[in-house]
């Protein structure tokens, strides 16, 4: 079992190639006061440190029962246990829903659609990504995670018309 130290996740140099060393991990992290919690990491802040664990149901480790946020200025010390299976557990957890041509296809037309309502410029690209006011791109399958842009007030917005869109969970499933 390896030991990583709190304040070695908090410091900034080799901080990303320790932060993807442990994502998809089963650990054990103890926290300043003591709290020990345990499960898998499904994501980890580089700048603060804080850590998202997954906790799943010990009959069926493909079921999520709880989801943590640890924050980083609180762990003492991330215990990584021996477990060559967490890395596909996590996988499979994190599994996306895939879509075939047609129901991508429909879901690229309508948020089209309702950009085109909302008097909002959006282009496709050759690759199928649409890009949005020139400033967002939207890659498949169309989902508010799927923005990207420099301006996060601006993603903000955009996603927030996205979930108004009706039929939503078209787009955010």
């Amino acid at each position: 079992m390896e030991v990583i130290k709190g304040d070695k996740l908090r410091e900034s140099e080799n901080n990303l190639k320790l932060c993807g060393k442990l994502v998809g991990k089963r650990v054990v992290i103890t926290t300043d006061v003591g709290f020990k919690c345990a499960g898998l990491v499904k994501a980890i802040d580089p700048l603060s440190g804080t850590i998202v664990l997954l906790h799943c149901d010990e009959a069926d480790p493909s079921k999520v029962t709880d989801i943590r946020i640890i924050t980083g200025h609180s762990i003492e010390e991330v215990n990584i246990e021996a477990d060559q299976n967490s890395n596909q557990l996590v996988a499979d957890i994190l599994k996306e829903k895939e879509f075939d041509e047609n129901e991508l296809q429909d879901r690229k037309e309508k948020l089209i659609d309702w950009f085109k309502k909302n008097r909002i410029p959006i282009v496709e690209k050759e690759n199928k990504d649409l890009v949005v006011a020139s400033v967002i791109t939207i890659k498949p399958p169309y989902r508010k995670d799927d923005c990207s842009s420099s301006n996060v007030m601006v993603i903000r917005r955009i996603q927030d018309l996205m979930s108004k869109m009706p039929n939503s969970e078209y787009v955010t499933e």
